[in-house]
């Protein structure tokens, strides 16, 4: 009797064993499914990341260029900013209309012998510009 025992207690032993090995083997392929879709998305991230260096690269690029052409541009700008060469372009403007040395004296802001010259120069140069 006692090896009847013996051989029922290894029955249920085994049994669970069995049973506990079925549990893991579950366990295991959900988690293999679970490793295989996140090694799917670590490459569509891997690959978007590549993808998007390579787009940030065009667009510090294009920035640089940009960045290069608002300071080329700047200059001009600064140039154009120059009170004195905007009294003269607009003074060369009102001498277009046939603005008189008085006219320019007031609107310019010019002195009366700056305005008398480029009278004299746009008279000299035949009235075009």
């Amino acid at each position: 009797m006692s090896t009847d025992i013996v051989l029922i207690a290894a029955l249920v032993l085994a049994l669970a064993a069995l049973a506990s090995s079925l549990v893991l083997s579950r366990r295991h392929h959900a988690q293999q499914v679970r490793l295989d879709a996140m090694q799917s998305d670590l490459r569509a991230l891997c690959n978007a990341m590549m993808s998007l260096a390579q787009r940030q690269g065009l667009v510090e690029q294009q920035l640089r260029q940009i960045a290069a052409r608002q300071e080329e541009l700047g200059l001009r700008q600064q140039q154009h900013d120059d009170p004195d060469a905007r009294s003269y372009e607009q003074a060369d403007k009102l001498l277009r209309k046939g603005a008189s040395a008085e006219e320019l004296v007031e609107i310019c802001g010019i002195s009366r012998g700056e305005a008398e010259l480029l009278v004299m120069m746009r008279r000299l140069d035949g009235g075009t510009s």
